[in-house]
């Protein structure tokens, strides 16, 4: 609408779109009429309007293989070409904007040990708030064990694997986390996290 308004088809209802821009004075502010959009969440927009949430996942020095996502779950899969320490960033799109955060991923690669020396296990340590992920591709028995920074184990978790798992330890409060990963009685990894 040409006077700031938006067009109403119930009643006589007036509702004005603007910007409150700060003014010179403390306390000075002042409304600052705009053209009015009708987009998520507008009053006069009739029917039902579906917001479609996007995932969209960015990795330094990966290659994304795969990635999916709604508003309410999502995956992806990356792929590195030598082990380290990585992060990768998430953001989420819809009609009411974006946001975005930041995981700390840890990739190891394992010594080739296994049969004939051809074992190559792809694994991922990371931490999504309070919860520590293990990411395994590689048959084997797998002990991940996390400790606070003054040595005690916090939470521990045995499991062996046969094809492709993925293993969750849930940690009680936030701080910085020791977690080491074993394969048949040896490390292969100690890595330390900070849980938010």
């Amino acid at each position: 609408a040409s006077d700031n308004y938006f067009a109403s088809k119930v009643g006589t209802a007036k509702l004005a779109h603007g910007e409150l821009k700060v003014g010179t004075g403390e306390g000075v502010a002042s409304l600052v009429p705009d053209a009015p959009t009708y987009d998520a969440g507008s009053p006069f927009v009739s029917g039902n309007y579906q917001v479609k949430t996007t995932a969209e996942w960015t990795a330094k020095k990966a290659t994304i293989v795969s990635q999916d996502g709604t508003d309410m779950a999502g995956t992806a899969k990356l792929k590195y070409a030598k082990a380290g320490d990585y992060e990768v960033t998430l953001t989420l799109k819809n009609a009411h904007g974006s946001d975005t955060r930041t995981f700390q991923v840890i990739k190891v690669k394992a010594d080739p040990t296994g049969i004939n020396g051809t074992e190559t296990a792809d694994m991922k340590v990371y931490a999504i708030d309070r919860d520590v992920l293990f990411d395994v591709e590689t048959p084997g028995n797998y002990l991940v064990q996390v400790f606070s920074t003054n040595g005690q184990m916090v939470a521990s978790k045995a499991v062996s694997v046969n094809g492709a798992e993925s293993v969750r330890l849930h940690l009680g409060a936030q701080g910085v986390y020791v977690v080491n990963v074993k394969k048949d009685g040896k490390t292969l990894r100690t890595v330390k996290f900070i849980c938010k």
